[in-house]
């Protein structure tokens, strides 16, 4: 991923990155540099886990403003489904740079994970990314990242 390119170039670049569970300590930092970059608007999209194991890129679902992402959850589970996933990973951004969850945050997990069991899909968390920093909300609430996570 070059983190030259412009923003919207460096979007598409992330959502071509193929198995996310496994980037590396340098990816991870070229990941926070063009989230970065990107427009400083909120945005909400997830991860999926396939069946076979392998990760998908990054989908980016909703964007808002630089508050906050109007979230349909309607929409989200549209897309969702259509990839067939075994579990995903909610991901949002907080362009302001302070990824500390909110309580909003929290219920949006627990909505999101009660929601995906219904469909037999394993939400495997929640990463609040910002520009140089990140949060993890584990599907329980904790902070407590699973032990294969290696963003």
């Amino acid at each position: 991923m070059n983190t030259d390119k412009s923003p919207t170039q460096s979007l598409a670049d992330l959502k071509t990155v193929k198995n996310l569970a496994n980037l590396s300590s340098e990816d991870r930092l070229k990941l926070q540099e063009t989230l970065r970059q990107l427009e400083a608007r909120e945005w909400i999209g997830f991860w999926v886990q396939y069946r076979q194991g392998n990760w998908s890129g990054l989908e980016i679902v909703e964007r808002g403003v630089r508050t906050h992402v109007k979230f349909d959850a309607s929409e989200f589970f549209a897309r969702l489904l259509a990839t067939r996933p075994r579990a995903f990973m909610l991901v949002h951004n907080h362009p302001s740079g302070v990824t500390t969850p909110s309580w909003t945050d929290y219920r949006l997990t627990a909505r999101i994970g009660a929601l995906a069991r219904q469909f037999g899909i394993e939400l495997r968390g929640h990463w609040i990314v910002g520009p140089h920093s990140e949060e993890w909300i584990a599907p329980d609430g904790s902070g407590e990242k699973p032990e294969d996570f290696r963003p």
